[in-house]
Parts: C-alpha cells; structure tokens; sequence
C-alpha cells in the first residue's frame, strides 16, 4: 500500500513515517506538513491511504475535504486528531471517512489503524466513543427505526463492521462471497442514508451505547 502521512508537526510526522517504513505491507510513504501540500500529494502520488492530522484543516473543514476527495477520489482516509473533541468526532463521522484516532495510540496501534484503513475497515481508536456520541444526535429515533428496518442479514454484517471487519473477513466469517457482502454494505447504506462503512458502524455504537435506544434482536455485539 501507498501511504500519505500529513501533519504540521515534523517530529510526529517523521516519527509516523519511521514506524510505518518496516510494517509489512506498505510500499512506499510520503510526508508533508501542511495542507496544501496534502492536497498536491495526493494528486500526484495516488495514496491508498490519507493519514492527516484534523490541525489541518480545523478552519474550513467540508470544503479541505472536498478538494482532498477531488484530489485522490480512491483513499481511505484516517483522521489523526491531536486533542479528540466530541464536535469534531461527529463531524468526521458524517464525512465519510474510514477512521478517526487520536494521538493516544501505541506505535504498534497507528501501524494497526493504517493497516486496517488500507484494507477498507472502519477504526476508531483512541477515542472515548460513548462520550462523544452521548446527546449527539436528534434524530436517534428515526436511526433506531432505521435499523430495525435492517433484514437479519444486513444486521449480522453491520455488527461485524462495527467490529471492525473488512468485507473479505465478513465473507470468510459468513462463508459468502465478497461480492454478496459488497451489496449487503450498498443496500446498508442506502437504508440507513449513511454515506461510508464508518459511518454506518458509528450509527450502530450509538444505538448501542446510549440508555433507552431500542435495537432490534440480531446485532452480535
């Protein structure tokens, strides 16, 4: 895998860089420390994945992420927060990203999330997720009903996603192929009006985690 690493601190970004140079499985890494420079990059270099520090774009965040997106349309992304807070989680977790981290992570921890992100799972790490979804949402009960609107199936591979597990892993676990579960993820999507995996399996935490939401049998938690 091709990895982008931006952030505005050179110490932590060379740092970032040295741990992911011997993880197995990346190819080749580039480092930059500021905005623009994440947005050249990923045009030129075609990153299979955009760890970028949310420093970078805390002033215009929708319309940083819509030129990065325009930039490199075929990244996962990994937000890398300095200092987690709860407006900035539901932000990112509306935006489609495929994971949000924060710097509180082991060095073997940030290969892991880069690793997982590479591979198409959700990540979240680091990051106190019942804290920041607590009171976040005033449209939690046409979520719940959403979800209970979910067949048996589409509720088994979302409790997966949620744990993190990538498409093929789900097609190993439910002994199906990655294509049938590919369209079990679209037809979630869809249903749930969520625009990423990330997403979806964040919709499911809250569901879960905050007292007095109903979630219908079926979810392996």
């Amino acid at each position: 895998m091709k990895v982008l690493l931006a952030y505005p601190n050179k110490l932590v970004g060379d740092g970032m860089n040295c741990l992911l140079s011997s993880a197995v499985g990346v190819e080749s890494i580039t480092v930059c420390y500021d905005a623009e420079g994440a947005i050249v990059q990923a045009e030129t270099y075609e990153p299979d994945v955009i760890a970028i520090s949310s420093a970078l774009f805390a002033e215009d965040k929708d319309s940083y992420f819509r030129q990065l997106r325009q930039a490199c349309p075929g990244a996962n992304i990994l937000v890398i927060s300095p200092s987690p807070s709860r407006a900035e989680f539901l932000w990112t977790m509306e935006s489609g990203v495929s994971g949000y981290i924060s710097l509180d992570l082991t060095g073997t921890q940030f290969v892991e999330a880069v690793t997982k992100v590479a591979a198409g799972e959700v990540v979240l790490s680091g990051v106190d997720h019942k804290a920041t979804i607590e009171e976040a949402d005033p449209e939690r009960d046409q979520q719940a009903r959403r979800l209970s609107n979910l067949t048996p199936r589409e509720k088994e591979i979302l409790a997966l996603l949620s744990h993190g597990f990538s498409n093929r892993q789900i097609a190993e676990d439910l002994f199906v192929s990655e294509h049938t579960v590919r369209t079990h993820v679209q037809n979630l999507r869809s249903k749930l009006n969520v625009r990423s995996k990330f997403q979806a399996a964040m919709l499911l935490m809250q569901a879960t985690t905050v007292p007095g939401t109903p979630v219908s049998n079926g979810m392996r938690l």
